[in-house]
């Protein structure tokens, strides 16, 4: 009896994105935010073409357990949502714009 064979082809590779969240950090446009591990990184639709464009990716301190977006009272004047991060030893939460994620020192 000839033995059993399985051939696989992974079509496209893993993101090794755990969390991902989408959001509108800046006026009038669609962010795709990603989380793995310590890193943050966050991506922007372009609705010309439809495809994701790379933004800014950050490493973090700490291990990243849940994103979600908010509104606050800001966001009623500047039409943006803030993305509020949570770690997994921490008992603080991190919330952020896009423009304080893209000005932060680099990595």
């Amino acid at each position: 009896m000839a033995p059993l064979t399985a051939q696989y082809r992974q079509v496209q590779p893993p993101s090794g994105a755990h969390l991902a969240l989408s959001c509108s950090l800046a006026p009038h446009s669609t962010h795709l935010v990603t989380a793995h591990n310590n890193r943050l990184t966050v991506y922007e639709l372009t609705h010309a073409d439809t495809r994701l464009k790379h933004l800014v990716t950050r490493h973090l301190q700490g291990h990243v357990v849940s994103l979600d977006r908010v509104s606050t009272l800001a966001s009623k004047h500047d039409h943006a949502h803030r993305l509020l991060v949570s770690f997994r030893h921490a008992k603080v939460r991190l919330t952020l714009t896009l423009p304080s994620v893209i000005m932060s020192h680099p990595d």
